[in-house]
């Protein structure tokens, strides 16, 4: 969220304390309120966190394997690119399980569900082009190591459905305008 967005859902109120005369800046939230369906979300944590553990696993185990798809010039750059959404829904996921109360404020909708969708759609779009480039690559060279570039296509694949799981788990957290 930008700065200049931050301040205006902020009022800064001074306010001198009678004991010692010093004053007192106050900052008080003024901008919109949102509901969000608590019970829905506690339920819907196992399967984001799955989603993002997957991807996890897959990107791991993906950069431990010897794949000469990893020299590859449309193959490394959204294997190493996944590594930016997969930190950003971490990063979203823990402020959204972090959420106790039902009336949330804009900074912990945007922050929070709001990023981890656009973090799930960054991981959808990097998986599958990861996958495009090494099923391509796979295609053109026929490389003599077989087991560790299937291995690699096989990960890739497993991110693009821990992507889709977070993806469809973070479209259905709903959150409604308070009234």
């Amino acid at each position: 969220m930008k700065q200049s967005e931050l301040r205006k859902l902020y009022t800064q109120d001074v306010v001198t304390d009678p004991d010692t005369g010093r004053e007192k800046r106050i900052l008080r939230y003024t901008g919109p309120h949102y509901r969000l369906d608590l019970a829905q979300t506690r339920r819907l944590l196992l399967p984001l966190w799955s989603g993002l553990l997957l991807c996890l696993a897959a990107f791991v185990a993906a950069g431990l394997t010897p794949a000469r798809g990893t020299y590859c010039v449309y193959v490394l750059p959204p294997y190493v690119l996944l590594l930016l959404p997969l930190l950003y829904g971490f990063m979203s996921g823990l402020k959204v399980s972090r959420i106790h109360t039902e009336r949330i404020d804009e900074v912990q909708k945007r922050e929070g569900v709001e990023s981890l969708r656009h973090s799930a759609i960054g991981l959808l779009l990097l998986s599958g082009l990861w996958l495009i480039g090494e099923g391509v690559f796979l295609l053109l060279n026929h490389p003599a190591n077989w087991h560790a570039d299937g291995f690699f296509l096989a990960c890739s694949i497993l991110s693009l459905l821990g992507g889709l799981l977070l993806h469809r788990t973070a479209g259905r957290i709903t959150v409604q305008p308070d009234a």
